[in-house]
C-alpha cells in the first residue's frame, strides 16, 4: 500500500487554517504538516489534536519557502495564511514555490486581483499536471455555488447582492484586519444600473436581515467591500444590472466607526487605514466577549422567467462561533476532490467547482443551518404611489418608472440657473451644473421598498435626491433633499404627468407653505422618447433653477456575428479604434497603408471569408468587436509551428468612449467560448508591449507572454514590439459556461 498523501497547511494553526487541518484530518486519509512561523505555536497545535498523522513544522514564507517544499515534498500546499494584498502577494511566492516541488496548491484568499491572476500559470500548470485553484472560501466558491443553485432555472439573471455578518467573538487574524484597511475608502468596481462603475469600500452602510426558520434573525450592517464576485458575476451573467457583496461585524458601533475613517480616505484625508491594523485587532479583542457568537450569510438573486420577475434568497447562520467553519469548507471538499481526480489539471478560480448541495452535506455536525427561498418582486415605487393610474400613462413614462428594479437612463438636458447670489449657491449646493444647453444627463434610479433614490449625473457633478410616500395620501410623494423635503401630488392629465407642489418641512418640521418654493414640474413623451421639465423659483429670489431634457432607458449590449450591414460601420469603428490606440506613434503614410491593408471595406469583408468576427452592439450602433481565425503570426516559428487546429485572437478593439465599461471582457469571454476557439488546443495572440492593461486582461483569461516580434507596417518595422501570448485549451470543468454573449429584453 503506497504512503499516504501528504498535505502541508500554511497557517495551519491560525484561525482558517486550524479549522482546515481539523477538517482534513478527520478524514484519516492524509498525512498533514502544520506550518507557520511559530515552532512553539505549531507543536502546541499539534499536540491538541492528539493525531499521530499531523505534525508541525516552523517555515517562513517570505524565506526558503521554495527549498522547504522540496524537502517536505506535499502532494497539496493549502495557503490558509496570506497576505494576499498588495503586490508582494501578487508575485505569487507560494504558487511558484509549489509548483517547483510539484504540488497541488489551494488558496483562501478573496482579493480580486491576486484570485483573478491565478490564470497566469494555467499552462504551466497544466504542463506538470497540476491544479492551482484560488478563493476557495466563502467568496467566491461558495457564494458562486448559491447563485448557480438560485439561479437554475431562470431565463436571465438581473440582480445578485451578497452579504456577509460575522460574529464578533470570531478571532480573525492580523492579515484579516489588514486586508480589510487597506481598501476602506478606496473605489471598487460593481455593477450598478447595468454599467460597471466604482463605490467607495466600507462606507454605505446599510441594514439587512438573515433568518432562518427556527433560528431566529440577525439584523447587522454590512457595507461594499472588495472581493472576486464583483467582477467575476457579471462575467458569468451578462445579463446582470446588479452585483453587490457587502460585509460587516456584529457591533454597530465598529462599523459605524470603520466607515467614518473609510471617509477620511475617500476624501482624501488619509492615504490609508492600513497602518491601524493593529489598532483594530486590540479593538476586537476587548469586545469579542461581548459578542453572540452568531454570524450569517445571505444571496439574493432576482432574474426573469418566460418574462415574469422571480426573486430568490438563500441564507446562513451560524450559531456558537461555527461561523469560522464556513470559509474553511472549500479547502477540505477541494482537497477530498481533488484525491479523487475530480479536479483537472490548470490554474482556475474557485468557482463552478463545487455545488451547494456538496456545502450542505458539509454543515452536517456543526451549528449552521441554511434555507432558500423564494421572495414576492414588489411593485415598483412609482406603482405604489400612483396606483392603477400608471397603466394610462405614456409608455415612455412607464418605462422610466415602473420598474421594481435598479436602472439608469442616459440623454441630455438645458440647464438654466438664475441670477441671484443665492440662487447661484443653491445650485452649487445641490449639485446643479452651470447653464447650457443639450449637457449629457444620466439619471440612475435605485428602489428601496416604497422609496427610489433618483441620481441626476451631469458633467462634473450630480444632484441626488429621495422620494418617499406621502403618509396617508395616494399619490403623494416626498422628494427628501439632505434636511429638506418637498411634497408633491402626482396629476395625470391625458399625456402628461404633471408633478403639484403641496408643502415642505425641514428636519420633519412642516414650514409655512407661502414661504416655500414654486415648482412647476411635468413629464411627457415626444415620439418614443421621455421629456421632463422641471422650473423651480423662491419668494424674493425668483428664478432658481429650470432643467429641460429627454432620456431613454440604457440599452442593452448584444454580442453577435457579423453581418453584411455592418461591414460600413464595422470598418469606420476598425479604423476609428486603431488610430485613437496607434496612430500618434506611426506616420501619416503608414498609418493610412496599414488602414486600407487590415480595415478597409474590402479588408473587413475578406475577413468575414476566412474568419469569425463577433461585434457588441448597443442601441444600433457598434461598440466594439474581436476578430479571430486560423493561425497566420509568420514569426511564430521561432517558437514553434501551429496546428491547423490552433487558433489566433487578431483583434479585440472597444470605442474610446464607451471603454471601462466591461465590453472588452465580454467581447473575449464570447471568443473563447466560441466553438473554434474551444476546439483549439492553442490560441495565439500579440499585443503592444506597451498596453498593459490588455496585457492585464488577456493574462487573467489564462494567456503568457512568449515572445516578441517587431510591429511591421507598409514601410517595415516601426516603434515598439509586440508581445506574442499564448493560451492553452483549459480542461473541462465539472459545470460549463453560461454563454458569454446574451441579448437581454425588459428581463
Amino acid at each position: 500500500m503506497p504512503p499516504p498523501r501528504r498535505i502541508l497547511v500554511l497557517g495551519g494553526y491560525g484561525t482558517f487554517g486550524g479549522r482546515i487541518v481539523r477538517l482534513l484530518a478527520a478524514k484519516r486519509r492524509w498525512q498533514i504538516v502544520v506550518a507557520g512561523r511559530s515552532t512553539a505555536q505549531a507543536t502546541a497545535f499539534t499536540r491538541g489534536l492528539g493525531d499521530p498523522a499531523v505534525s508541525g513544522v516552523a517555515l517562513d514564507r517570505e524565506s526558503g519557502l521554495e527549498a522547504a517544499l522540496k524537502t517536505l515534498a506535499p502532494w497539496l500546499v493549502i495557503d490558509a495564511s496570506g497576505p494576499f494584498q498588495g503586490q508582494e502577494a501578487r508575485n505569487y511566492p507560494v504558487v511558484h514555490a509549489a509548483l517547483a516541488a510539484g504540488a497541488h496548491y489551494i488558496d483562501i484568499a478573496d482579493a480580486l486581483d491576486f484570485v483573478r491572476g491565478i490564470d497566469r500559470f494555467d499552462a504551466e500548470a497544466q504542463d506538470r499536471n497540476l491544479s492551482l485553484i484560488s478563493g476557495a472560501s466563502s467568496v467566491p466558491t461558495l457564494s458562486s455555488a448559491v447563485v448557480e443553485a438560485l439561479a437554475r432555472d431562470l431565463d436571465r439573471l438581473l440582480e445578485v447582492e451578497v452579504a456577509i455578518s460575522s460574529s464578533n467573538s470570531a478571532t480573525l487574524g492580523r492579515s484579516v484586519h489588514a486586508a480589510l484597511l487597506s481598501y476602506a475608502g478606496k473605489p471598487i468596481p460593481v455593477r450598478r444600473f447595468g454599467v460597471t462603475t466604482e463605490t467607495r469600500a466600507l462606507e454605505d452602510w446599510r441594514p439587512v436581515e438573515m433568518a432562518v426558520p427556527g433560528k431566529g434573525t440577525l439584523r447587522r450592517l454590512v457595507a461594499p467591500c472588495a472581493v472576486p464576485d464583483l467582477e467575476l458575476l457579471p462575467e458569468r451573467y451578462p445579463t446582470l444590472r446588479k452585483a453587490m457583496f457587502r460585509a460587516g461585524a456584529e457591533f454597530s458601533l465598529l462599523n459605524r466607526a470603520l466607515g467614518l475613517m473609510a471617509r477620511l480616505v475617500s476624501r482624501r484625508m488619509l492615504d490609508s487605514l492600513q497602518s491601524l491594523t493593529g489598532l483594530a485587532g486590540l479593538a476586537f479583542a476587548m469586545l469579542r466577549r461581548f459578542g453572540s457568537g452568531r454570524s450569517g450569510m445571505v444571496v439574493d438573486v432576482t432574474g426573469a422567467r418566460g418574462g415574469v420577475l422571480v426573486a430568490r434568497r438563500w441564507c446562513l447562520i451560524a450559531e456558537e462561533g461555527d461561523g469560522l467553519w464556513v470559509p474553511a469548507l472549500a479547502s477540505a471538499l477541494l482537497a477530498d476532490k481533488l484525491d479523487q481526480g475530480g479536479v483537472p489539471a490548470g490554474a482556475r478560480i474557485g468557482v463552478n467547482l463545487l455545488s451547494l448541495e456538496e456545502f450542505r452535506a458539509a454543515f452536517a455536525g456543526l451549528k449552521i443551518a441554511d434555507a432558500v427561498s423564494d421572495r414576492e418582486v414588489p411593485p415598483s415605487p412609482f406603482r405604489r404611489w400612483l396606483g392603477d393610474a400608471v397603466d394610462a400613462l405614456p409608455p415612455a413614462i412607464r418605462a422610466i418608472h415602473d420598474d421594481p428594479l435598479e436602472r439608469g437612463a442616459s440623454g441630455t438636458v438645458t440647464v438654466t440657473r438664475g441670477r441671484h447670489p443665492v440662487a447661484v449657491l443653491m445650485c452649487r449646493l445641490l449639485g446643479f451644473p452651470e447653464s447650457g444647453r443639450d449637457r449629457p444627463l444620466r439619471v440612475e434610479f435605485s428602489p428601496d421598498g416604497t422609496c427610489e433614490t433618483w441620481r441626476r449625473v451631469f458633467t462634473g457633478s450630480r444632484f441626488v435626491s429621495t422620494l418617499r410616500p406621502w403618509p396617508d395620501r395616494p399619490r403623494y410623494v416626498r422628494e427628501c433633499i439632505g434636511p429638506l423635503a418637498y411634497g408633491f401630488e402626482f396629476v395625470p392629465a391625458g399625456d402628461t404627468l404633471r408633478m403639484e407642489f403641496r408643502g415642505w418641512w425641514c428636519c420633519g418640521v412642516p414650514l409655512p407653505r407661502a414661504l416655500g418654493p414654486k415648482v412647476a414640474a411635468r413629464q411627457w413623451q415626444e415620439g418614443d422618447e421621455y421629456c421632463f421639465s422641471v422650473e423651480v423659483a423662491a419668494p424674493g429670489i425668483g428664478p432658481v433653477i429650470g432643467y429641460r431634457g429627454r432620456l431613454r432607458l440604457d440599452p442593452r449590449i448584444e454580442l453577435r456575428e457579423i453581418r453584411e450591414a455592418d461591414v460600413v460601420p464595422l470598418a469606420a469603428l476598425a479604423k476609428r479604434t486603431f488610430m485613437a490606440a496607434f496612430g500618434a506613434s506611426l506616420g501619416a503614410e503608414d498609418l493610412a497603408a496599414h488602414l486600407e491593408e487590415t480595415r478597409s471595406l474590402a479588408a473587413i469583408r475578406e475577413s468575414m471569408r476566412n474568419d469569425v468576427i463577433l461585434v457588441a452592439e448597443e442601441a444600433g450602433a457598434l461598440r466594439g468587436y474581436v476578430q479571430f481565425g486560423p493561425v497566420d503570426m509568420p514569426d511564430l516559428a521561432d517558437f514553434g509551428a501551429a496546428a491547423d487546429s490552433d487558433r489566433e485572437l487578431r483583434y479585440l478593439y472597444v470605442d474610446p468612449p464607451h471603454q471601462n465599461r466591461g465590453i472588452g471582457r465580454r467581447l473575449l469571454a464570447a471568443a473563447l467560448a466560441h466553438q473554434q476557439m474551444a476546439d483549439a488546443a492553442w490560441v495565439f495572440l500579440d499585443v503592444w508591449i506597451r498596453n498593459d492593461g490588455a496585457r492585464r486582461l488577456y493574462e487573467r483569461c489564462g494567456f503568457t507572454v512568449i515572445g516578441e516580434r517587431p510591429f511591421k507596417t507598409a514601410s517595415g518595422v516601426a516603434g515598439d514590439p509586440d508581445l506574442i501570448m499564448v493560451r492553452r485549451r483549459p480542461q473541462p470543468t465539472p459545470t460549463a459556461a453560461r454563454e458569454a454573449g446574451v441579448a437581454e429584453g425588459r428581463y
